[in-house]
């Protein structure tokens, strides 16, 4: 369980160190067309004070819906898997803005765009008839007649294969004035696979797609590596030297045993047991065989193994405090906090992809979400350009990290 307890200190540490539940690791900054604008101080505070409340906003909405839980495990299949896909979708019900889809691992396709940002997304979704009522039950959804004839015929008990297709809709497909979903820049359409039907077709003001690599092989892939990788050959050979020491553990405990041929039958193996045998003649004796193992040796070789493993998993950086030379040692704060700096180094350049494909996307869309839906409202004026006659647009805000792996 090595790999399986590196993982989640892994996990724990991307969980507590970049999206902390109890603190604001990302608010919005004044945008930089704005700073380098004429000089009006008041303006640029005005701006800064309204951005302010909307991160508060922000923060306070990912708090009220799912996303710390959907995060957690996200942080994990990203640890084990070097690649993760969470849908940041609105709530079509009660009083939360947001939903947090966490789409597991070989359930889903992803495509770049010339970036290299993924843009693209086609996942499988597995749903039972009733769920399908239930989400598709908006004016312009069509649910295949043959489905609720299959669900009524195998009384409701039988599954459907849902393929969901999130990509760009191009201008020349869309009327950019109009607000309904078909005519929205990201484009979100649901597919029976069953039926070969379609079911739905909508989008998204912004994407939704929150699609983070551990780190990339710089192949043309589009899938991410992690640690995961890394460490398997290591977990492999750690329990393979873990069955050997059982068995010499088991050999030791019941040690082999060459019985002389006049005594067949007659050996009592039990604790306590009395065997006879001829004494004037010492090989008529019952005597252990092959035991001899170096129990020692493999506990060290193993322990190399699984500090390799801990090693890929960054789980010294994560858990500072109980490492050896720190218990060994009394230590400044400081001296621990520049050492802790060092140990994070290894993980920088996953937290650095982090902040394209996950945070700022993230707070992008939440920041469109709140303003449609009335949560951020009356932006200062010097947030607004004009697009048009008599009409304006906001200017997007700076995204700014501000998570204790910042800090640290």
């Amino acid at each position: 369980t090595t790999g399986v307890q590196a993982a989640q200190v892994l996990a724990a540490g991307q969980f507590n160190w970049w999206t902390p539940p109890n603190q604001p690791w990302a608010e919005y900054g004044v945008p930089e067309e704005l700073k380098q604008g004429p000089d009006d101080g008041e303006a640029e505070g005005d701006s800064a004070q309204w951005l302010g409340k909307a991160s508060d906003a922000m923060m306070r909405e990912l708090g009220r819906s799912n996303f710390y839980s959907v995060k957690g495990e996200a942080d994990l299949a990203l640890a084990v898997f070097g690649t993760d896909l969470v849908i940041a979708d609105e709530s079509d019900t009660g009083s939360e803005l947001f939903n947090f889809i966490h789409c597991k691992i070989k359930t889903y396709t992803i495509e770049e765009d010339y970036k290299g940002v993924v843009d693209t997304v086609r996942r499988e979704i597995t749903m039972t008839y009733r769920q399908i009522k239930q989400k598709f039950g908006r004016a312009g959804d069509t649910i295949p007649p043959e489905m609720a004839e299959q669900a009524k015929k195998e009384k409701g008990v039988c599954k459907f294969k849902i393929l969901h297709c999130i990509f760009p809709r191009e201008d020349s497909e869309r009327l950019p004035a109009a607000k309904d979903g078909k005519n929205k820049p990201i484009a979100s359409v649901y597919i029976s696979i069953d039926f070969k039907a379609v079911i739905r077709v909508g989008g998204y003001d912004e994407s939704p797609i929150l699609c983070r690599r551990f780190a990339k092989w710089g192949t043309g892939a589009v899938w991410g590596f992690g640690p995961g990788y890394l460490a398997l050959p290591d977990a492999r050979q750690v329990n393979y030297v873990e069955q050997y020491l059982d068995a010499l553990a088991e050999l030791h405990a019941y040690p082999r045993i060459l019985t002389p041929d006049n005594l067949d039958g007659d050996v009592d193996l039990r604790a306590g047991g009395n065997t006879v045998f001829d004494s004037s003649n010492p090989d008529s004796a019952p005597r252990e065989w092959a035991t001899a193992g170096d129990w020692k040796l493999g506990l060290e070789q193993q322990e190399r193994k699984r500090q390799a493993i801990r090693d890929a998993f960054f789980v010294d950086a994560f858990k500072l405090l109980n490492s050896a030379p720190l218990i060994d040692k009394e230590m400044t704060a400081y001296e621990i906090s520049q050492r802790q700096a060092e140990q994070l180094q290894g993980v920088t350049p996953a937290f650095t992809r982090s902040i394209p494909e996950f945070i700022n996307p993230l707070m992008k869309r939440g920041f469109g979400v709140m303003l449609r839906a009335g949560t951020i409202k009356d932006p200062p004026e010097a947030l607004k350009k004009p697009i048009g006659p008599g009409k304006a647009a906001l200017i997007m805000p700076e995204v700014v990290v501000t998570s204790r792996f910042n800090d640290a």
